[in-house]
């Protein structure tokens, strides 16, 4: 079976997905393995259509794609994204047709569910049969543990192909997009509010443009747009962890990137994020905004920010976009307020939706009101704290001394005080009367603390 890898590292033969691959070749030695390194090479591709197209020639000789790549904020990273974007605008779909494919991942599996569910539908948009997903914990393949795990996947997806099995379509096909928003005089009282806004977006054309304008002339006062495609970014995040140490960047005074997320995304009281859909979540422009962001490593620096967004295109096709969105906000500490597209096809109402937006941006920065985490936002945070905790502190000095001080490290099994009162009330919960009784009383044993609260609030007023 001829095998085409796809890799999506920045980093290309020296990353860790890389040696993922390189065991699978190992092991599938009856196979043949065809490795290019699309992420690395994107540049290149995208100014030599020549050296793009006999790409599409190896894939379309092929039998099965495995999409490999490192997890980068909850997805790809940019130049993977870029590269998906190519096939698309290029009219390459045709080399995947028919195909088999699976993906294969390596993190510290943050949201690493997302990028496998992006890759899987941008498969299905290929018209190709999607088998499944690997996602491996960086240093599984080093235990045998792991190693065996990868092997019995390498088995399943190669038996799955040779077997020629049937596969289901998972994500929706997205709907031709062709309404084009106009945007009426504002009509409202206009919103005044002393915050610092900052609007950050790829394209000031087309819908997008259009929104902007509206939310901009929502507000009295003026405010700042950032249009990521006019500014100097030389590229995306390259994986080399300079900024570890001290949160230094490889990229420090070569361009533009970090003095204006420096001067216009931190100190920003409220943050909109404008962009259209291109495939199955925003462009490798913001994808690459997003991941360049980590020179701040995995501290959260957008504390209590009011984040509102205005994005055109079919989102409503794409639930796993919207729950990126508010997954990489919840872990930085943000509000996400709303996000408002132009799926209605309706430009009154979409003024309406633009407006409120706006009014609600505006009282919750107001009042300082920053809603709690769901779980996309605890759960993500623990990842982080647990991995800085252990062998990551080694390697990221920054995090372990601003999770110390800030106390992120919230362990509960740390405390000893507390350890020694659950222990005692775990040994005598256990004895037979005791917990009988316990049983019988917990519904209104648990709402004693509360009915506490209620009570002093009652004697305040």
């Amino acid at each position: 079976m001829n095998i085409v890898v796809l890799g999506g590292s920045p980093k290309g033969e020296i990353s860790v997905t890389m040696q993922y691959v390189k065991y699978m070749q190992q092991y599938l030695s009856q196979h043949d393995f065809t490795i290019i390194q699309a992420a690395s090479s994107v540049k290149r591709l995208e100014k030599n259509q020549n050296d793009f197209h006999e790409i599409m020639k190896k894939i379309g000789k092929a039998d099965l794609i495995v999409w490999a790549f490192p997890l980068y904020y909850c997805l790809v990273c940019s130049g993977y994204k870029r590269f998906i974007e190519l096939i698309f605008e290029r009219g390459s779909e045709f080399a995947f047709e028919g195909k088999y494919a699976v993906s294969l991942s390596t993190s510290i599996n943050f949201y690493d569910h997302t990028a496998h569910n992006y890759i899987r539908s941008i498969s299905e948009d290929l018209e190709m049969k999607y088998i499944g997903f690997f996602s491996a914990n960086m240093n599984d393949i080093i235990s045998e543990r792991g190693r065996k795990k990868l092997e019995s996947f390498s088995d399943f997806f190669t038996g799955s192909a040779e077997k020629d099995v049937k596969i289901p379509r998972y994500s929706i096909p997205l709907p031709e997009y062709n309404f084009s928003y106009n945007p009426s005089d504002v009509t409202h009282q206009k919103i005044s509010t002393d915050k610092k806004i900052t609007l950050v977006t790829d394209s000031e054309e087309g819908n997008t443009g259009s929104m902007i304008k509206r939310l901009k002339d929502c507000f009295s006062e003026d405010i700042e747009v950032i249009n990521l495609s006019k500014l100097d970014i030389k590229g995306g995040c390259m994986g080399c962890l300079k900024c570890s140490n001290k949160n230094v960047c490889s990229y420090s005074g070569k361009d533009d990137y970090i003095e204006m997320f420096e001067r216009s995304v931190k100190p920003a009281d409220i943050l909109i994020l404008a962009g259209s859909i291109k495939d199955r979540y925003l462009s490798s422009t913001w994808q690459r905004f997003f991941e360049r962001s980590f020179y701040n490593t995995h501290k959260p620096i957008l504390d209590n920010k009011h984040i509102g967004m205005i994005i055109s295109g079919p989102l409503q096709y794409i639930p796993g976009a919207t729950e990126i969105l508010n997954g990489f906000f919840q872990v930085e500490g943000s509000h996400v307020i709303d996000i408002i597209t132009d799926e209605s096809q309706d430009s009154k109402h979409i003024d309406e939706l633009i407006y409120g937006l706006a009014k609600r941006l505006a009282i919750c920065a107001e009042l300082g009101y920053v809603s709690p985490p769901t779980f996309l936002g605890v759960a993500g945070l623990k990842i982080f704290r647990d991995f800085i905790w252990g062998g990551g502190r080694v390697v990221f000095r920054a995090d372990h001394k601003f999770y110390k001080k800030n106390k992120i490290y919230d362990f509960p099994q740390r405390n000893p005080f507390k350890n020694v009162f659950y222990q005692l009330g775990y040994l005598i919960t256990g004895i037979p009367f005791i917990r009988k009784k316990m049983e019988e009383q917990m519904r209104e044993g648990m709402l004693i603390p509360y009915r506490r609260v209620l009570k002093d609030k009652l004697n305040e007023n």
